[in-house]
């Protein structure tokens, strides 16, 4: 699953921050309303997006995480991570910045991370 997220960060399809992933989400939700406006069925059939949130948010963080979620469903899955944010922000953005949430902003980045997920908990089974 690392690397996997490194491999999205390096096609720049791994975003950091949830302000930064927020407005991501927003500008897809803008296209996909201009599809519908032209008379094309722009509503996602299945997940597109994926959002991690690291360990150590405040509620008033996971309110906003939640108020995205039902927003942006069904192509957005929120998962939680059991990394701290500084321990994120190094090993994905090689920052010591904290990192509470990182958006993965591709529909084949999203993929290749359930895979990588499955694969994972295949082999420590």
């Amino acid at each position: 699953m690392l690397e996997c997220l490194r491999g999205a960060r390096r096609a720049r399809q791994l975003i950091g921050g949830l302000e930064s992933a927020l407005a991501s989400l927003e500008n897809q939700q803008e296209g996909l309303r201009k599809l519908k406006g032209r008379g094309q069925d722009a509503t996602p059939r299945h997940i597109t997006r994926l959002l991690l949130v690291c360990n150590g948010a405040s509620t008033r963080f996971l309110r906003q995480v939640e108020r995205a979620a039902q927003r942006h469903a069904p192509g957005l899955c929120v998962l939680r991570l059991d990394l701290d944010p500084e321990t994120c922000g190094q090993l994905f953005f090689g920052s010591p910045r904290a990192v509470k949430a990182m958006l993965v902003d591709h529909k084949v980045w999203v993929s290749r991370f359930f895979e990588s997920w499955l694969e994972q908990c295949l082999t420590n089974d």
